[in-house]
C-alpha cells in the first residue's frame, strides 16, 4: 500500500513541473536594443533608454531603461509594432520614484491616470473614458504638451496650477497658425538648423510676454518669429486657486529647407536650454531659470551638470525637497559634482 500511495502524490508534482515548463515556453528570450525620445531605434551614440521586449503569451513586455541601468518605463503592447498599448504603463524618475501611472485599454487611456512629483507626491490625478476625460477638456486638456508623454515635464508652474496654461485647438492650432506664416529667404540656407525652439511667458490675462529663443536661425528669421509669437491671442492662462496666473511653454517651430536639416538632435537643444537656464539663474531670474533646467533634464537625462543646476534652481525658488531629489540623482551620476554643504544640507553621503 506504501508505493502505491507514493505513485499518486507524486502525480500533482510532475504535472505541476510539465506545467511550468509548457508556459515557459511561451516566453522568449529578450531582445534589446537603443531607442531615442521618441522609441524609435538608434545607434547607441543617439540613444536616450535601452529597450528590453520580451514576448509573452499575447502580448509584448517592453521595459525602456536609462543608460545608467535604472528603468524608466515598463508597460505591455498587443501587438509586435508596439503600437497598441494594454494594461497599466508606469514611468519612472531617475531616483527610481514613478513620475506617472496611466492605464490602457484597446489602445487608449481608459480609468485613472495619476501624475507624481519627483518626492513621491501625486500632483494630479484624471479619469479617462477609452482616451476621453471625463472633465471638461476646455478646461483641462491635459493632451496640450508637445512633448511626448514619457518626456512630460515637471515645473513649479505646472504643479502648482489647477489648470496648466492651453491654447484654443491645442497643438494642431499652433501648428496650423505657424504654417500659414512667411519667412526671410535666408531660412533655406544651408547653414541654418531646420528648426527653432522657443521659450514663451503669458501672463494672466493671456498676453504673450518674454519671447526666449532657445535654438536660433539668422537674427532676421528670430526677429520674424518672435512677431509672430507675440501675435498670438488665443492663449488661454492657467489657473491657480481660482485666479489666472503667469506660466511658460516651449514649442519648436519647423522651417521648411531646400535641404534636409530639419533634425536637431537632443543634445544640441538641451544645451540651448541650460545656457538659456544659465544666464537666467545669473540674473536672479531663478523661476524661469529652473523652467529651462527642467527641459535640459528631460531631453539629457545622464548629464549630471543639468541634474546639479536643476537643484539649484528648485532651491532658489524655495523648494528644498526637489533640489534634494535632483542634487541626489546629480551625485548619482558623478560622485565628484556635490560640494560639502549641498551634501551636508540634503544627507547625501
Amino acid at each position: 500500500m506504501i508505493p502505491f500511495k507514493i505513485r499518486i502524490d507524486e502525480k500533482p508534482w510532475i504535472l505541476t513541473f510539465l506545467i511550468a515548463i509548457v508556459f515557459i515556453g511561451y516566453s522568449q528570450k529578450p531582445k534589446t536594443y537603443y531607442v531615442n525620445s521618441e522609441g524609435k531605434r538608434t545607434p547607441k551614440a543617439f540613444a536616450k533608454f535601452n529597450r528590453e521586449i520580451i514576448k509573452m503569451d499575447d502580448k509584448f513586455l517592453v521595459k525602456d531603461f536609462y543608460l545608467n541601468g535604472t528603468l524608466q518605463m515598463e508597460g505591455s503592447y498587443k501587438d509586435k509594432s508596439l503600437k497598441q498599448k494594454t494594461g497599466t504603463f508606469t514611468y519612472y524618475y531617475l531616483n527610481g520614484k514613478p513620475s506617472s501611472i496611466l492605464n490602457y485599454k484597446n489602445g487608449k487611456k481608459y480609468g485613472i491616470a495619476k501624475w507624481y512629483t519627483i518626492s513621491g507626491k501625486l500632483y494630479k490625478s484624471l479619469n479617462y473614458l477609452m482616451g476621453d476625460l471625463e472633465v471638461d477638456e476646455e478646461l483641462y486638456n491635459s493632451e496640450l504638451s508637445i512633448v511626448s508623454e514619457q518626456q512630460k515635464s515637471e515645473t513649479i508652474t505646472d504643479l502648482e496650477t489647477d489648470r496648466p496654461l492651453n491654447y484654443k485647438g491645442g497643438q494642431k492650432a499652433i501648428a496650423a497658425y505657424f504654417k500659414t506664416l512667411d519667412y526671410p529667404f535666408e531660412a533655406y540656407r544651408d547653414d541654418l538648423y531646420g528648426q527653432i525652439h522657443t521659450v514663451v511667458e503669458i501672463d494672466e490675462t493671456g498676453t504673450v510676454g518674454d519671447v526666449d529663443i532657445i535654438i536660433h536661425g539668422s537674427p532676421k528669421i528670430d526677429s520674424t518669429i518672435i512677431s509672430n509669437i507675440q501675435k498670438m491671442s488665443a492663449w488661454i492662462p492657467a489657473i491657480k486657486n481660482g485666479r489666472t496666473v503667469s506660466s511658460r511653454f516651449a514649442f519648436a517651430i519647423r522651417l521648411t529647407l531646400g535641404t534636409d536639416r530639419a533634425s536637431v538632435s537632443d543634445a544640441i537643444i538641451a544645451k540651448g536650454f541650460f545656457k538659456s537656464g544659465v544666464s537666467d539663474y545669473k540674473n536672479g531670474k531663478y523661476d524661469k531659470a529652473t523652467f529651462k533646467f527642467n527641459k535640459a533634464t528631460l531631453l539629457k537625462p545622464m548629464e549630471a551638470k543639468y541634474q546639479y543646476y536643476l537643484g539649484h534652481g528648485y532651491y532658489k525658488t524655495g523648494n528644498k525637497q526637489f533640489a534634494c531629489e535632483y542634487w541626489n540623482i546629480a551625485h548619482r551620476l558623478d560622485n565628484q559634482i556635490l560640494k560639502k554643504e549641498v551634501k551636508r544640507l540634503c544627507g547625501i553621503k
